[in-house]
């Protein structure tokens, strides 16, 4: 079996994010709130994305400050002050909507997290067009 890429692990964490965000897009298109099944996606939405960022820090930016990459060090700059940013937003969002909190304003709860789903998902297409040419340089 032959080693797989930074991009195709990179990828395979996009991947299970996008999925994990999607369940909870799901979820929170329902008329009214499964608080169970809200706080079990809430979780597998953490996991994953501690995950990418242990990956991303480990793996790929040790790598990317090694290398003679044109604009290296902003593009990383950026991408780490960013996902500080979004990371603090998460957090926030977690501890103002505990299961309580949602089940007593579902609508607010649906539209706050619709904004934070977003805001993951474009941080995900933010790695991929800055990675991805990277990554193919260095492979």
């Amino acid at each position: 079996m032959r080693e797989q890429t930074m991009l195709e692990v990179l990828n395979r964490h996009h991947e299970r994010m996008r999925l994990c965000l999607t369940f909870h897009r799901e979820l929170c298109s329902e008329n009214l709130p499964q608080t169970g099944r809200i706080a079990l996606s809430r979780l597998r939405i953490t996991a994953a994305a501690a995950e990418r960022s242990r990956f991303l820090a480990r793996e790929i930016l040790p790598i990317l400050q090694g290398s003679s990459y044109p604009d290296v060090e902003r593009l990383t700059d950026q991408l780490a002050g960013d996902l500080k940013i979004l990371q603090a937003a998460a957090k926030a969002h977690i501890d103002q909507w505990n299961l309580e909190k949602i089940e007593r304003n579902w609508p607010g709860y649906q539209t706050t997290s619709r904004r934070v789903m977003t805001s993951i998902e474009q941080r995900l297409t933010l790695e991929i067009r800055i990675f991805k040419p990277i990554l193919e340089h260095l492979d």
